[in-house]
């Protein structure tokens, strides 16, 4: 699929070569209807191979690291230069070119700043000021008719202007609240697979991810292991020293458990005092000896500014090409509840326990 940028940008390059097309033919056909065409072929042929070398580099990728990779601005200046050029050249077709200055200004109002507009719209009028006044005009009604013609292509000029700078200022307000919809909707999805006093998933999320590791491991025959690690006594710890320490504690020891595994593991909350860890591509035995330094590690630290002392019962079993998500969980939590009847501070796996 291809990326909402580069659809713009093509789209943008699809519309410089359809109105360079429509500029040369419609100075093909002036000329000839009009006579005095004897610059046309050049003229245009250059035209062309500016337009088609900003093409080019726009498609090529060679512009996708500039501001605009799509040369707007330059398409616009581009074709300005020729529509000028075109009229001094070939005076005859002034009166059909002339209106191809407003045709350009439309370009500019999705693709450009403001200021870089209205710049633009000043260059247009100086550029046509320059082409009416090299123009012999020979009569008196004709040049009132250029002073009429010139301050309509003014007022004009001025409203394209005004309009132009309205439609960007609302185009940077739909920018600007659609980047703060990103940023809000992220925040949202963070809140929704992240537990707000560690920072780890939540259990739903957790749980989701079994389910896509289970998938693996049916898919590719990758092993992985699954842990639950409860504080001992935890409703104690609350008690005695209170919700804060309690929460701190947890805190502490998430942040201890999710840096001593690896970065493709897991580490979740499921509940007060409760976590899980995932280890992926791992057997029973790694497990068990991961999961033993993590319990030796809490037994021998001190956590929150209580310097509280904690334990770990904690439960492992290794994933089974029959089990469901349900089926893996309802075990490893047998196992947990054995590891609390014989007292905690122990790492208990399937038929093997580790003191």
């Amino acid at each position: 699929m291809q990326h909402p940028d580069h659809r713009d940008m093509w789209r943008r390059q699809i519309l410089a070569l359809t109105g360079a097309l429509l500029f040369t033919s419609l100075f093909w056909l002036a000329a000839d209807l009009l006579g005095g065409g004897s610059a046309v072929p050049l003229l245009t042929l250059v035209y062309w191979g500016g337009v088609l070398v900003m093409t080019w580099l726009s498609w090529s990728g060679r512009s996708r690291h500039w501001s605009d990779p799509a040369l707007t601005l330059w398409h616009m200046l581009w074709s300005i230069l020729f529509v000028t050029l075109a009229i001094l050249t070939t005076p005859a077709v002034r009166p059909v070119m002339m209106m191809a200055y407003l045709t350009i200004l439309p370009f500019g109002v999705l693709g450009l700043g403001w200021r870089s507009f209205l710049a633009l719209c000043l260059m247009e009028v100086c550029c046509y000021s320059l082409a009416s006044l090299s123009v012999d005009s020979g009569t008196l009604l004709d040049e009132r008719l250029d002073i009429l013609m010139g301050l309509g292509f003014l007022l004009t000029v001025m409203a394209f202007g005004l309009i132009g700078r309205e439609v960007m200022v609302l185009r940077d307000v739909v920018v600007r609240r659609n980047r703060e919809l990103r940023i809000a909707m992220a925040r949202i999805e963070a809140l929704a697979v992240r537990d707000d006093l560690t920072g780890l998933c939540n259990r739903r999320h957790f749980e989701s991810m079994i389910e896509r590791a289970r998938a693996a491991a049916t898919r590719d025959f990758r092993p992985f292991v699954l842990a639950l690690v409860e504080v001992d006594h935890f409703d104690d710890l609350h008690d005695t020293h209170g919700e804060r320490c309690a929460d701190r504690v947890q805190a502490e020891l998430g942040m201890m458990v999710q840096a001593m595994v690896r970065e493709v593991d897991l580490v979740g909350r499921f509940g007060d005092g409760v976590f899980a860890v995932l280890l992926a591509n791992a057997g029973l035995l790694a497990g068990e000896q991961v999961l033993e330094r993590v319990r030796g590690r809490v037994a021998s630290d001190a956590f929150a500014i209580e310097q509280v002392r904690i334990t770990l019962s904690i439960a492992v079993t290794q994933y089974q090409s029959t089990d469901t998500v349900e089926a893996l969980l309802h075990r490893v939590e047998l196992l947990l509840e054995e590891a609390r009847q014989q007292g905690g501070n122990l790492v208990m796996s399937e038929g093997t326990g580790l003191v």
